[in-house]
């Protein structure tokens, strides 16, 4: 199995220098690579970022082995100096930034930095937006999300799932990340934050994206739509535990487990169509990628 481009890329570089430059570039954060493990060793979530990582790793292969195909002539790169500069500069910003960022962000700038080296190396593109997607959700961020965004999400949901909960007669308030009914408050708690389900949609986008080869624009157009999906879901799940909580429907045992699945099947099986309609809807000429 070999990571060299078809003689027909254009290549600047010899299969020896592209590996030569890559790991140089992964030698140049082995200290992010010491943080990684101990991050997937701590316990918590972060392990999904494997199943991010090994998808990448699938889908860089195929793309070198048959050949990814370069959208417009100006987007094709071969190895040049110039295919390097993305590469250079978020190094360099790596680098002068080591002492003053926190570890996640380094390795933000540094998977950054290596999809560029790997877009240039191995995949024909400037920046190869789907990879870099995978890389990034291989990072250990599911509990930094749920820290920072954890509240707000709830907060949007309890928002929307009383307006919800509203048009079916209920004099339902949103009051931060609860739901007020009454003398009644059902606290929407963090589980329900939906930051797990947040995760997987974007897997879902990043990784079909880059095996329809869906170009720049189509993925974005994926992302904006998924969110919209996943935020529905979400407060669509909200709104029918109310029910449950509330006691508005008798008790039924694992109801609120049965909910949660049956909305998170729905969710991704909405994703995914979304994902097969742009992959279908696609020109024979496709948009220019990154």
């Amino acid at each position: 199995m070999s990571l060299t481009p078809p003689a027909s890329t254009g290549s600047y570089l010899s299969p020896a220098a592209r590996w030569l430059i890559l790991l140089i570039h992964l030698l140049a954060f082995w200290p992010l690579g010491l943080w990684y493990l101990q991050r997937l060793a701590d316990g918590g979530d972060e392990a999904w970022g494997l199943l991010s990582l090994m998808t990448a790793a699938v889908l860089i292969i195929r793309e070198a082995r048959h050949g990814a195909p370069a959208f417009s002539a100006g987007n094709a790169a071969g190895g040049r100096p110039v295919d390097f500069l993305w590469s250079a500069l978020f190094t360099l910003v790596y680098a002068a930034s080591y002492v003053w960022l926190p570890p996640l962000a380094r390795a933000c700038l540094a998977v950054t930095a290596l999809t560029a080296t790997l877009s240039a190396c191995f995949l024909r593109r400037r920046f190869h937006a789907g990879i870099w997607g995978l890389l990034m959700l291989s990072l250990p961020v599911i509990e930094s999300l749920q820290f920072f965004a954890g509240y707000p999400l709830r907060t949007l949901v309890a928002a929307l799932a009383a307006t919800l909960l509203r048009l079916g007669g209920l004099a339902v308030v949103p009051q931060g990340a609860a739901l007020g009914w009454g003398d009644m408050l059902v606290v929407v708690d963090a589980p329900c934050s939906g930051i797990r389900m947040l995760w997987v949609g974007a897997y879902l986008v990043v990784a079909l994206g880059c095996l329809y080869r869906l170009s720049f624009m189509r993925l974005l157009a994926g992302t904006i739509l998924s969110l919209a999906i996943l935020v529905l879901g979400n407060t669509l799940r909200a709104a029918a535990l109310f029910y449950l909580e509330a006691g508005l429907i008798p008790p039924v045992c694992a109801a609120h487990t049965a909910i949660g699945i049956v909305i998170f099947t729905l969710t991704v099986a909405a994703i995914v169509a979304v994902m097969e309609f742009l992959r279908r809807t696609a020109t024979c000429v496709p948009l220019r990628s990154f």
